[in-house]
């Protein structure tokens, strides 16, 4: 199993658990999460770091107005059941420097037409 896990990550087709705010579809394929609730919890911490340029000052700011965020339990395998929780550093951290949310939450408003 071992042998067969690192040729298939080799070629980029080995991934167990995607990042929240993601779910996969099929063996091979990400997209953003369909619940608006959790694409717009995850949009909002971008939004504060656009606004306040430091990811403490975000942290302060969510958990001052209790904003519970998205988590993935990794304990739980074989789901990708989707918990809440008041974010703790960490968590807003991680995500604001995870690179699989670069392009789709960082940029709030896509720019059409150019």
């Amino acid at each position: 199993m071992a042998q067969f896990a690192k040729k298939t990550n080799r070629r980029g087709e080995l991934f167990f658990t995607v990042a929240v705010g993601y779910v996969k579809m099929g063996p091979d394929k990400i997209e953003m999460d369909p619940d608006l609730r959790v694409r717009e919890a995850i949009g909002l911490v971008f939004s504060r770091f656009a606004e306040m340029q430091s990811i403490h000052q975000v942290f302060l700011s969510l958990h001052s107005d209790q904003i519970a965020l998205p988590y993935i339990n990794p304990r739980i395998s074989g789901q990708q059941q989707v918990l809440w929780k008041l974010p703790v550093y960490t968590t807003v951290s991680n995500l604001l420097t995870n690179p699989v949310y670069a392009g789709a939450y960082a940029l709030a408003e896509p720019e059409v037409g150019r």
